[in-house]
């Protein structure tokens, strides 16, 4: 499998604070849908950080804000993202993992994050 944001059994310092604080706090099984929402709040921290800072906080300031977030870090949760260019992805590199029973959440991390040839070549449908 493939995806952008890590598994919730990464062996990656962010990914393991999040699960931790996800035990701590919640009896439910945990997903990949743990740490991917963490870096989601992230992200949207950051945009609207950049909002703030512009000192425009309408439905159009965060728009604006969005498309000047060039670098939403999320330490490694989801691949570094840049939402500047409309329509073009915010990322084109992914982590790898397999599906693993023993793993919390049902899936093992294998692989970083890495970029495959075809995906850096990859035009997107309304990439301008």
């Amino acid at each position: 499998m493939v995806a952008s944001s890590v598994p919730f059994s990464a062996d990656l310092p962010k990914a393991k604070d999040v699960a931790a604080k996800y035990k701590a706090t919640y009896k439910e099984t945990p997903n990949g849908g743990v740490p991917y929402g963490y870096a989601v709040g992230e992200v949207w921290g950051a945009v609207l950080k950049k909002a703030c800072d512009n000192k425009d906080l309408t439905r159009d300031g965060i728009a604006a804000a969005l498309k000047q977030t060039t670098s939403a870090s999320t330490d490694n949760l989801v691949a570094a993202l840049d939402f500047s260019k409309p329509g073009t992805p915010a990322t084109r590199q992914v982590y790898a993992a397999t599906p693993d029973a023993t793993a919390e959440g049902g899936v093992k991390y294998v692989k970083p994050l890495f970029e495959a040839p075809e995906a850096k070549e990859y035009v997107a449908p309304h990439q301008k």
